[in-house]
């Protein structure tokens, strides 16, 4: 298997840096909820970490999509429409609309780890059916592996 180009290891790797600023942020909270260094409540934090959660996974839906669309040799249906369900399955998680999960912080959050966990399955279908580049999965395992411990944190506190 070929190795992460270093580019997408870096840019991939700050990925993962807001999920850790929110965790940490939203930790330091249930431990010190008076620390004058704290400018949000941990329910702003979380909806925080929730909208940054959405765009990743739809940035998340973008990458597939081009996956589909730069491969000649399979053209599918299936795979386009297989493409966009990170960002489709993530819109209940948007707060402030009519039907948002957005006024129950914990439930977003877990809904938010399902979201990520069905995109590395997706992932994985990509890499199995060749359209993603051979090294993908050895980036996306740990990143997922980081953001859900991540929204693991936040869910427990």
């Amino acid at each position: 298997m070929r190795r992460v180009p270093k580019s997408a290891l870096l840019i991939g790797s700050l990925g993962p840096v807001p999920f850790f600023l929110c965790t940490s942020l939203i930790f330091r909270q249930s431990y010190n909820p008076n620390s004058p260094i704290i400018l949000a409540d941990s329910i702003e934090i979380k909806n925080v970490l929730v909208v940054y959660g959405v765009v990743i996974l739809s940035f998340m839906s973008g990458t597939l999509w081009g996956f589909a669309a730069s491969n000649t040799s399979y053209k599918s249906n299936k795979i386009y429409a297989l493409s966009i369900i990170p960002a489709l399955i993530s819109i209940p998680i948007i707060p402030g609309h009519f039907f948002s999960l957005g006024c129950y912080p914990k439930l977003s959050l877990i809904y938010l780890l399902i979201c990520f966990i069905t995109t590395l399955l997706l992932d994985s279908y990509f890499f199995l059916k060749t359209l993603a580049p051979r090294w993908w999965m050895k980036l996306r395992i740990p990143l997922t592996l980081l953001v859900s411990g991540s929204l693991l944190i936040g869910i427990i506190m």
